[in-house]
C-alpha cells in the first residue's frame, strides 16, 4: 500500500495508507477504499482552550488555541487571552474539520442536551 504523500496540511495528522481493490466481475466496476490506520502518537500533548482565534492566508488557515481568564489590572476588569498553540491548515482541511466538529456537537446535544452559548 503506498503512503499518502505529506504535505504540510497533513505532517502531523496520522499517517494515512491507501489501498485499491479491483473486482474481477464482470458486472462491477473498480473500487477504490480509503483506510485510516491510526498510530501511536509518541508525544501526544493535551491542552486546555477556552478561546480562539482563526486567520486566513492564500491556501492556508490558522487556528490558534488560547487560555482566556477574566483579571484586574489598575483600570479595572481585563479579559487576559493568552495563546497556547497553532494548527495550520490546509483550507480543504479546515472544512473537514469543520464537519467533524458539527457532527461532534450535534451527536454530544443529542445525548447530553443543547449547548447554551452566551
Amino acid at each position: 500500500m503506498p503512503a499518502l504523500k505529506k504535505t504540510p496540511a497533513n505532517s502531523h495528522a496520522p499517517e494515512q495508507r491507501t489501498e485499491q481493490r479491483t473486482e474481477q466481475q464482470p458486472e462491477q466496476r473498480t473500487e477504490q477504499q480509503l483506510r485510516v490506520t491510526m498510530l501511536p502518537a509518541p508525544a501526544l500533548e493535551t491542552i486546555y482552550a477556552n478561546a480562539f482565534q482563526t486567520n486566513y492566508s492564500h491556501g492556508e488557515i490558522l487556528l490558534t488555541a488560547c487560555v482566556s481568564r477574566n483579571e484586574q489590572d489598575q483600570q479595572g476588569p481585563v479579559l487576559a487571552v493568552q495563546p497556547q498553540k497553532a494548527i495550520g491548515m490546509s483550507p480543504e482541511s479546515a472544512k473537514r474539520l469543520a464537519a467533524a466538529l458539527v457532527q461532534t456537537i450535534q451527536q454530544y446535544e443529542a445525548q447530553y442536551g443543547e449547548i447554551a452559548l452566551y
